[in-house]
């Protein structure tokens, strides 16, 4: 039964964890739309030929980018289970012990 319980609560985390996440990558969809137009009308207004080109490629980006942009949000929602339980000894250590750092304040 405590197999059950330990389960059950890994499960209510997990929930947790990826509606925080949703909550959160709402307030970024704006954000990252607003990115994509402004990069694609940068390159649209410093192109030297195809103007009418450009601007299709705009007209595609506005279409495309929110489909892009909630799919990569989903692909990041359905890694956040295996990323959350994968072992300790998997991930990277970018930042490594303080002691790994003696002596810089000697530099």
């Amino acid at each position: 039964m405590s197999d059950s319980v330990l389960r059950l609560q890994y499960f209510g985390l997990i929930v947790c964890y990826c509606a925080i996440s949703i909550g959160l990558s709402l307030f970024c969809i704006p954000a990252l739309y607003l990115k994509c137009l402004l990069n694609k009308a940068y390159i649209c207004l410093n192109a030297s030929h195809g103007r009418l080109k450009q601007l299709l490629e705009l007209i595609r980006t506005s279409a495309m980018a929110p489909l892009t942009i909630l799919v990569s949000l989903s692909v990041d929602l359905l890694v956040l289970n295996i990323v959350l339980t994968r072992e300790e000894k998997h991930f990277e250590f970018k930042y490594q012990q303080s002691d790994h750092f003696e002596g810089v304040d000697h530099l």
